[in-house]
């Protein structure tokens, strides 16, 4: 996979997706769009909606693992919602743009390049329970 070559992924960054599993919840050409990046990127398991996403990521990468058993949703606003927006009135440009924009989230947290926090509370720390 290509990523390895980006000074910012790098061999361990290209392990960390492989061994990732990327989900693609939208439905259309977004998701479509979406699986395809993802396969592209080499994620281990892509985890998907539509059997069309499923799909575009084995023609992406035949070799691919695929589960089709992702529950839909309505994505929430890309950070870049404003931005894909100004692309123009056409609904597939945008579409391309949100799918795209997703899998390259994806593909910087799997890479550990974006960190996604996660706060486990501890023993020592107050969650709000009487003793």
């Amino acid at each position: 996979m290509r990523q390895r070559l980006v000074p910012e992924i790098g061999a361990s960054g290209q392990a960390q997706i492989d061994a990732a599993t990327g989900l693609v919840t939208a439905t259309g050409l977004a998701g479509e769009v979406e699986a395809r990046y993802l396969a592209g990127a080499g994620f281990g398991l892509i985890r998907t909606s539509s059997h069309a996403a499923s799909r575009a990521a084995i023609e992406a990468h035949p070799g691919v693992a695929i589960a089709t058993d992702a529950e839909r949703i309505d994505p929430p606003d890309h950070p870049l919602a404003d931005a894909i927006a100004e692309l123009g009135p056409d609904p597939a440009v945008r579409a391309v743009a949100q799918g795209a924009a997703r899998a390259l989230r994806q593909i910087r947290v799997a890479a550990r390049i974006d960190v996604v926090p996660v706060i486990i509370p501890g023993p020592d720390q107050d969650h709000g329970l009487p003793s």
